[in-house]
């Protein structure tokens, strides 16, 4: 598989577009964080293509310590917080909800320590064979902390969902980590990025789906009989 510039400028278009209308779909605020998934999924892809250019174009080297900061603080920083939030305020299920939010505040407390790391500690990026190998020279202490709440807080909220669609987009989260964890391992935070930013595309769709199951819910609400 060859990523590249072109790949990630390509996939950031398509995802923004997808993204817009995801947003546009939105009938409730509670709604709104999901549907924006897949337009920040857009912002970092179109951050990883800057970094591609920056490695690969000495005129755009300059930007290189920028691209990689912007890149890693969206697959680092905001996702473990992002995707419990955003599933939690879909969650009607007061127990399900109970879940997801020790969850979303462990995700924003991870959140706080890698924003802080990305600040402090330095972070490279180096393209090879057609990949790019993100290195972090965070605190070793941490890291197996980190990776466990990450995993928890990026994987596990689609699965405590009640919605069994979510949950099925979840089943495709953790099959891409699987494989980027199989095939990827040295460069995996790009790679796994890159499906799970496909992977998201389907947020509009579960949008649409959500919408067309309230309607259907209020229709029978009406229908019954008082």
């Amino acid at each position: 598989m060859c990523f590249s510039t072109n790949m990630s400028l390509g996939a950031g278009a398509a995802l923004g577009v997808i993204g817009i209308l995801s947003v546009r779909k939105v009938r409730k605020r509670s709604q709104l964080a999901f549907a924006a998934i897949p337009l920040l999924f857009s912002l970092q892809q179109f951050s990883e293509a800057f970094v591609w250019l920056s490695l690969t174009n000495k005129q755009y080297e300059a930007w290189e310590a920028s691209a990689v900061n912007v890149f890693l603080f969206f697959a680092q920083a905001l996702w473990p917080a992002w995707v419990p939030l955003s599933i939690w305020l879909l969650e009607k299920e007061a127990k399900r909800n109970k879940i997801l939010g020790i969850l979303m505040i462990l995700g924003a407390l991870l959140a706080c320590y890698l924003t802080y790391c990305l600040f402090v500690y330095p972070a490279t990026a180096a393209a090879n064979a057609h990949h790019i190998a993100y290195t972090l020279d965070f605190p070793p202490l941490f890291i197996n902390a980190s990776i466990t709440v990450y995993v928890l807080s990026t994987i596990a909220p689609p699965f405590i969902s009640s919605d069994k669609k979510i949950q099925i987009l979840g089943i495709s989260v953790l099959g891409s980590f699987v494989l980027t964890q199989l095939f990827f391992d040295h460069y995996f935070i790009s790679v796994w990025c890159f499906f799970a930013a496909i992977v998201s595309g389907s947020v509009l769709y579960l949008v649409v789906d959500m919408n067309k199951s309230n309607i259907k819910k209020a229709e029978l609400g009406k229908a019954v009989p008082v």
